[in-house]
């Protein structure tokens, strides 16, 4: 990166949420989201611009200047671009989060293939490309993420052909049979080798994304690991898949912090004589909750030796789109928490723990700490910074994590986790029942899976990413796989 001296960090949504208090009266916050997160652990100390929605309808000069002062607190500069309530509709819901999402995650049902969506988000790209232009410096990278932008840079090369514009897809990238379902699929893919560079968590979605631009473009491919480099049209894209990860010290001091400690202490008394299986998830059908309470419920009608001595605690994010299929999931889910604790539970137990919030941040930390288990069971997931959160957090090295098959991170970290089919009901009741005996085994897979982390953390995910931007060689780099693993081969 030292090349330039400046980036321009582009993602959907800002690191800050605007409410009115009052009318003409707001408040803007830090967000928690995990892109978030993450994104700001991967620039600290570099000279950033950040342009994005404020998740607010309302736009006005006094709203701008309060984002931007929230923003220089956190040490961010940022650019909120205001959109209006058909284009965070149309842009947002019906478009990026129903059609690109589903189909992105093997959904194609939910997916709302409208022309009118398909115009918004063309609008809104182009909105984003003019306010980013009327702010660029010379010697700057734009740095661009996920799935709402595929054609921003087809924009800003129109007039700065000479832009450096890099991107990172923090999605899966879909198979050439779902990809061909998508009525704008030869648009998305030339917007998307308007990019100088693109990385993806693995090299499955590196190698579906070429697999679809080979059969709608004449390119010729070269591959040099980890970067396969495409020339298009007489310029060079180069990809690679890069994991991202999180702030390992970070995580690891604030688990062995004084207000971790406290609340760690209360806990560990409050399951003292029981397994503590810890879920953390949004609500989203691509986290596969519901497969996941039946495969729990299976294990206790399987295993009844653990009732009463086990407990599942689920806390999920609220479900922030607006859309039919998401409403309907989180009536089954909340039903099928409720028939659970109706029948196996008991007036002195509950089997299934529901918190209804994201955990409070030190609370989060503690119980990291203490459980037994981190269950993640996606149907399908771009990578799953959760398992690296509860690993790094995990200070005690009594915990363990059941990785999905199908989740992203489960072709970087196989060797350190219990793999699961998320569908396969009989076979998590069996990992699960093997698991709790286990001690040994369970402690060398997560002091391996901490010093993965460590050694491969954000810091050197966004080092890495911008030397592969920049044609450098780097030293260090994990052993991916080019499929997603399965538990029989273990």
């Amino acid at each position: 990166m030292k090349n330039y001296e400046r980036v321009i960090l582009v993602s959907a949504l800002l690191p800050v949420s605007v409410k009115e208090v009052k009318r003409g009266e707001y408040q803007v916050r830090v967000s928690p989201g995990g892109l978030i997160t993450t994104l700001s652990q991967s620039i600290k100390g570099k000279k950033v611009k950040w342009f994005g929605w404020y998740g607010f309808h309302k736009h006005s000069k006094k709203i701008e200047q309060l984002i931007k002062e929230s923003g220089e607190k956190e040490g961010f500069d940022l650019y909120p671009v205001s959109l209006t309530e058909d284009e965070i509709e149309n842009f947002f819901n019906n478009f990026s989060n129903g059609v690109i999402w589903p189909l992105f995650h093997t959904f194609p049902q939910y997916c709302r293939f409208e022309e009118e969506y398909w115009q918004y988000y063309k609008k809104v790209n182009e909105k984003f490309a003019e306010k980013i232009l009327k702010n660029i410096d010379d010697n700057t990278v734009v740095w661009v993420h996920d799935y709402h932008f595929f054609l921003l840079p087809e924009i800003l090369k129109k007039k700065k052909p000479d832009l450096k514009i890099y991107f990172f897809l923090h999605i899966p990238f879909p198979t050439f049979e779902n990809f061909l379902k998508l009525p704008w699929r030869r648009d998305i893919l030339h917007g998307l080798l308007h990019y100088d560079f693109i990385g993806f968590h693995t090299k499955i979605d590196r190698n579906n994304f070429i697999t679809c631009v080979k059969h709608f473009f004449s390119v010729k491919e070269k591959v040099k690991e980890p970067v396969v480099e495409l020339i298009f049209e007489n310029k060079k894209i180069k990809t690679a898949s890069i994991p991202i990860s999180i702030d390992f010290s970070k995580y690891d001091n604030l688990a062995r912090s004084s207000e971790v400690e406290k609340i760690y202490k209360e806990l560990k008394q409050r399951y003292d004589d029981k397994f503590l299986i810890l879920s953390i998830d949004r609500i989203d059908y691509t986290k596969g909750l519901v497969e996941k309470l039946d495969a729990y419920r299976r294990f206790l009608e399987k295993y009844p030796q653990y009732l009463e001595k086990v407990v599942l605690l689920v806390s999920t994010a609220p479900n922030v789109k607006n859309l039919p299929e998401y409403k309907e999931l989180e009536r089954e889910f909340h039903h099928k928490i409720a028939e659970i604790n109706g029948t196996f539970g008991t007036s002195d137990w509950r089997p299934v723990h529901f918190i209804n919030k994201r955990l409070d941040f030190y609370e989060l930390f503690a119980y990291y700490r203490v459980s037994d288990v981190c269950f993640i069971n996606s149907i399908k997931d771009g990578l799953n910074i959760v398992c690296k959160e509860y690993a790094s957090s995990n200070i005690d090295e009594t915990g363990a994590v059941l990785l999905s098959e199908f989740a992203g991170a489960s072709t970087e970290i196989k060797e350190y986790v219990y793999l699961i089919n998320p569908y396969d009901r009989e076979g998590i009741a069996d990992t699960l029942n093997s698991l709790l005996k286990e001690t040994n085994k369970k402690r060398e897979k997560m002091k391996g899976l901490r010093e993965h982390i460590s050694k491969f953390d954000i810091h050197w995910w966004g080092e890495t990413y911008f030397k592969l931007a920049e044609g450098k060689k780097v030293k260090r780099f994990p052993k991916l796989m080019d499929f997603y693993p399965v538990h029989e081969q273990e």
